[in-house]
């Protein structure tokens, strides 16, 4: 299933629903996503949609809500919130052909950058980051991979002059110790390609 172009909604639906029971979610859980999934079928049915691209996921909260789920400062309410979750669960499964138990997926990052940031997330899991570590490495780096996007670097040409630069950019009165942990995740990700 990954690196697919489109998947039928339906296949992608039955798949979304074995990987949350083979993830063990709670009763609680299992319903509200199947509640979210069933609204997401209906929707597309009624679009007469059939198959599920990269932006589909995206374009449906985009629908219901009226707002742009990559939005950095979104407060969601719990209906958002749980479509959310179920999006990007969806979104893993396309991606990556399962789902993840702990998404955070980010909507502002390059899908070509995703893949990387999620393949170097998953090494740091099997180290035993906790989650605060692993959600402080991802936000650092969908930060710096906006940056070089924004000027239109490219990752096999990157070195260590932009790197700096992005340091000077985005955390000019930080403090050593952050400095530190950023570095450190950058050149820990660098040596994961």
């Amino acid at each position: 299933m990954p690196s697919q172009k489109s998947i039928p909604i339906s296949e992608l639906i039955t798949t979304a629903n074995s990987e949350l029971l083979r993830l063990d979610f709670k009763r609680s859980a299992l319903q509200i996503y199947c509640a979210e999934f069933r609204k997401f079928s209906d929707y597309y049915s009624n679009e007469k949609i059939q198959d599920y691209t990269a932006t589909t996921g995206r374009e449906y909260f985009q629908s219901i809500y009226g707002v742009n789920i990559a939005s950095p400062r979104l407060q969601l309410t719990k209906s958002q919130s749980a479509t959310r979750r179920a999006i990007r669960l969806l979104d893993d499964i396309f991606q990556f052909g399962y789902a993840l138990r702990y998404c955070h997926r980010s909507y502002t990052v390059n899908p070509e950058y995703d893949i990387l940031l999620e393949s170097y997330l998953m090494k740091c899991r099997k180290k035993h980051n906790s989650q605060g570590t692993l959600r402080t490495k991802q936000m650092k780096l969908c930060q710096f991979f906006e940056y070089i996007e924004g000027r239109n670097i490219q990752l096999a040409c990157l070195d260590i002059c932009r790197s700096l630069e992005f340091y000077d950019y985005s955390l000019p009165l930080a403090s050593a110790n952050t400095l530190h942990d950023c570095q450190c995740a950058e050149r820990l990700f660098a040596l994961s390609l």
